[in-house]
């Protein structure tokens, strides 16, 4: 994070909490790198020596690692106009999940599960990405199409 700052008649500022020092009465310093939510805080002295102190709090969300993602169509082998349903499972699971599928006859959604009919035969492709964590997956599955064979043409 970057805090930056900026004062009025202020002549001198001190910083204490998170980062500590005098600090010029305008500018920007980086916090690097952060762990915990930390607090930041800044007291200025006007020529009078009154002083005002501001804080602020930069809070720190840790992301969830994805250890692994299974996806896969159910069922793996569908008729046309069958409903498929499109499923991925990461591990660990987490609420902070977002979902973005995608892939062939304009698959999408953005949910853990997509549920889609094909009405042409042949091999469909689903890709579905998981954001949300510190470490963004990819997961791709297959589902075969074939014809109908109890429909019956007159």
């Amino acid at each position: 994070s970057n805090l930056q700052w900026t004062t009025s008649n202020a002549v001198s500022c001190s910083a204490s909490n998170g980062w500590s020092g005098a600090k010029s009465v305008s500018g920007s310093e980086s916090t690097g790198p952060l762990a915990d939510t930390t607090s930041y805080t800044l007291m200025c002295f006007d020529s009078d020596n009154n002083s005002v102190s501001k804080s602020v709090t930069v809070a720190v969300t840790l992301l969830d690692t994805i250890i692994s993602a299974n996806c896969q169509a159910s069922p793996q082998v569908a008729n046309i106009g069958q409903d498929v349903t499109w499923t991925v499972v990461p591990t660990p699971a987490s609420d902070s999940y977002t979902y973005s599928w995608s892939g062939d006859d304009n698959l999408s959604g953005s949910s853990q599960s997509v549920t889609k009919s094909y009405s042409t035969v042949g091999t469909k492709n689903a890709s579905v990405d998981i954001g949300g964590a510190s470490n963004p997956q990819q997961c791709t599955a297959t589902v075969k199409i074939m014809a109908n064979p109890y429909f019956d043409e007159f």
